[in-house]
């Protein structure tokens, strides 16, 4: 008798409750409701980017992950942007590594704090032009 009863209660409850959300949804196009996405509120802005030129020497890095280059300057080492594959004329860097250049493009400059001091990270979103040679040898580094 207790099954029954029970079970007459779960039917009772997916008839109103259940059943009807199912049919308006049926009737609004045949698609269930889909949730909204929420905002993250931790979300950082992100970095402006600037034109900035610096100068240094083109290097290599392998890993697991692929190849890399980086620009060896006297403070530090620049991150370059991977050559895009939807470029119109992406920036071949092997043909420019070991070598002295000069590199004109658009990307940041933040300042990170340290426990030993303030850290500058300089990073290239996009590349203008890379040049070679005795035009690359003067100064070290230069933001427009």
């Amino acid at each position: 008798m207790k099954f029954n009863s029970l079970f007459s209660i779960f039917i009772f409850f997916a008839s109103v409750f259940i059943l009807p959300q199912n049919i308006m949804s049926q009737d609004e196009g045949g698609e269930k409701p889909k949730k909204e996405k929420k905002e993250r509120k931790n979300k950082k802005p992100k970095a402006e980017l600037k034109d900035l030129t610096c100068k240094g020497t083109i290097i290599k890095k392998e890993s697991k992950k692929g190849v890399k280059y980086l620009l060896k300057t006297e403070d530090g080492i620049v991150s370059l942007p991977k050559p895009g594959k939807k470029d119109k004329n992406p920036t071949d860097y092997s043909k420019f590594e070991d070598k002295q250049v000069t590199v004109v493009g658009k990307g940041y400059k933040k300042v990170k704090k340290t426990k030993k001091g303030e850290k500058v990270i300089i990073k290239f979103k996009k590349i203008d032009s890379i040049t070679e040679g005795a035009a690359a040898k003067g100064e070290d580094k230069k933001e427009e």
